[in-house]
């Protein structure tokens, strides 16, 4: 009887003490490319918004289409760092497909949030909705891939 409890007890740590390891270094990888994903979408975000928007922001015209035409040229900026990355991911057929695709997703985010916005006057503002819109689509997308990206390479990425 002794050697049963003997066992038992023994079974007991050694599944608690593999449980601990799973759960310690699991969720330490897990965030590792949590954090990875987003130190890389971040950095690639900060590129574009330094490339489309001037330093001072409170120049920028509010009451014309200078934040649209800015937000265009932020949300083209990620759509370029995006096709790059489909480049290097997918063969020749796979990226024009999914930048094919891409470029539908535009068009119809583009127009839905066109429609929605203007089918009244709502100004400056609701014209450029849909521009801003696109970028914060665009941004989800690259997390995506910058995702994919990582759980696809080995090794992974420092």
């Amino acid at each position: 009887m002794r050697k049963i409890w003997l066992t038992c007890i023994g079974i007991l740590f050694i599944t608690g003490g593999i449980y601990w390891l799973y759960q310690n270094y699991a969720v330490e990888s897990q965030s590792k490319g949590v954090l990875y994903v987003e130190r890389e979408t971040e950095k690639y975000k900060q590129d574009c918004f330094k490339q489309a928007y001037p330093e001072d922001l409170s120049s920028i015209n509010m009451y014309n289409d200078e934040m649209k035409c800015l937000d265009k040229k932020y949300h083209q900026c990620l759509k370029e760092v995006i096709i790059a990355k489909i480049n290097e991911l997918a063969t020749k057929e796979d990226a024009q497909k999914m930048i094919d695709e891409l470029n539908q997703f535009e068009e119809s985010v583009l127009s839905l949030y066109w429609d929605l916005y203007n089918r009244e006057d709502y100004g400056v503002m609701g014209r450029g909705v849909n521009d801003a819109t696109l970028g914060r689509y665009y941004e989800h997308l690259l997390s995506d891939i910058i995702n994919f990206e990582y759980i696809s390479t080995y090794p992974r990425p420092a």
